[in-house]
């Protein structure tokens, strides 16, 4: 059995009796990369973690059956049967057989699993400004995750399908050094905060990754402004056929490569698994956004809704559906070296890192059920090393065949609940 336990290592800086430092200089930037602006802070402000328990959590259990365990059983056979349906193992060759390695799904244009694929930044807040969102129901894989406060950000990555335009574009935060890394993928954002010496915010360190060359820039061919009338920074979007062909030109353009892979499955195994036909995470201890996710087996897809109101996507103007959600649990540290919204006189927000790397617990969502386990990216620097689940006995979970939105949620930070029925 693998070892969900993670010991999280709790920092705490104390300065001459405990007193935390006031920084009074930081600039926190939300406009394109052209407007960044540094300011250079004037004393050491410390890296200062909040507290964590011991991992493992209590797993979220279907409500049907309140205390049981789910039955363990062996893996998914490593081929297909009339049993079991497709299943598709991490040593499949995806690409090969001309499907997509991150949905599992045969594609249309087998041309597209030939290129990079994109993670671009969309906003999710303030609701009447940004929704509805444009692009989301064609991303293989959308991450949902704390900004500041209670707000969220998805992380949308886009591959298999072409959305003509995909937006609003905002700014990247602390996971966006993770997650391009993870999926050999380009990063379409629209700045980021900035600073200088050690305190040199994520705008600054997104050029000093593995990736920085496949950086899709402000000023390159792709973005425009809609002119609509709404805040400046709600109206930039991206035309990713165009980013696409930048890439080409920068010879970047390439088919992923991919050091692990999840397995897919088109049958849910039912001993290892629980009824869950309903999940809802309440961002912001129910201050954000309350996020439900509701099967409906008609579709085979879980619908998503906000505090009872359906999302839609503003391209196909369809309700935002997945056939997976995952909830990942990852340690949530304040970084107060980078400043994410800067006062007159204080920075109001600190910047989040979100540590996706190691190992944490997973529940997973598929045709109406909810298997729980591990996720796994053991190792932080490999390009292409994407997230892996494993249920309670290390077996690697299947994923249905389809997109999937992965909710991440932390340990401690801000209270998560989480309801299962």
């Amino acid at each position: 059995m693998r070892n969900f336990w993670l010991i999280i290592l709790v920092v705490i800086t104390a300065a001459c009796g405990g007193a935390e430092p006031t920084p009074t200089a930081f600039v926190a930037v939300e406009t394109p990369e052209s407007a960044v602006v540094t300011i250079a802070p004037t004393e050491t402000a410390p890296i200062i973690e909040q507290p964590t328990s011991t991992l493992l959590p209590t797993p979220v259990v279907a409500t049907a059956e309140p205390t049981a365990e789910p039955t363990i059983a062996p893996t998914i056979a490593p081929t297909a049967t009339p049993d079991v349906g497709v299943v598709l193992s991490a040593d499949f060759p995806f690409i090969e057989n001309n499907r997509n390695p991150l949905t599992g799904e045969l594609v249309e244009n087998p041309e597209n699993l030939q290129r990079r694929p994109i993670l671009c930044k969309i906003s999710n807040s303030p609701p009447e400004w940004v929704r509805p969102q444009s692009g989301l129901n064609s991303a293989d894989l959308v991450f949902e995750h704390y900004t500041e406060g209670n707000i969220t950000r998805f992380t949308a990555l886009f591959y298999g399908k072409t959305p003509a335009t995909v937006g609003p574009v905002r700014s990247a935060r602390l996971i966006d050094l993770e997650l391009p890394l993870m999926y050999d993928g380009a990063l379409c954002f629209s700045g980021g905060s900035s600073g200088v010496g050690q305190f040199r915010g994520v705008y600054n360190k997104v050029f000093d990754t593995q990736f920085a060359p496949r950086i899709l820039r402000t000023d390159y061919p792709g973005y425009y402004r809609t002119g609509e009338n709404k805040p400046f920074e709600h109206t930039f979007y991206n035309r990713l056929p165009q980013a696409w062909d930048k890439l080409t030109e920068l010879g970047q353009n390439q088919a992923p490569q991919f050091v692990s892979q999840v397995t897919f499955g088109e049958q849910v195994p039912l001993d290892r698994s629980a009824e869950a036909d309903y999940v809802s995470i309440a961002y912001g201890d129910g201050k954000g956004d309350f996020v439900e996710w509701e099967y409906d087996a008609e579709l085979g897809k879980y619908r998503r809704s906000v505090s009872g109101s359906p999302i839609i996507d503003a391209l196909d103007g369809e309700q935002v559906t997945a056939s997976n959600i995952v909830i990942i649990r990852a340690p949530h540290v304040i970084d107060r070296n980078i400043c994410e919204t800067q006062g007159e006189t204080r920075c109001l927000a600190f910047s989040t890192e979100i540590q996706i790397w190691g190992s944490g617990f997973v529940s997973v969502f598929r045709d109406g059920r909810q298997i729980n386990g591990s996720w796994e990216r053991p190792d932080r620097e490999a390009n292409g090393m994407m997230f892996t689940y494993y249920d309670e006995a290390g077996e690697p979970i299947p994923l249905q065949l389809g997109n999937t939105w992965i909710q991440v949620v932390p340990y401690t930070y801000i209270n998560t609940p989480i309801e299962v029925k």
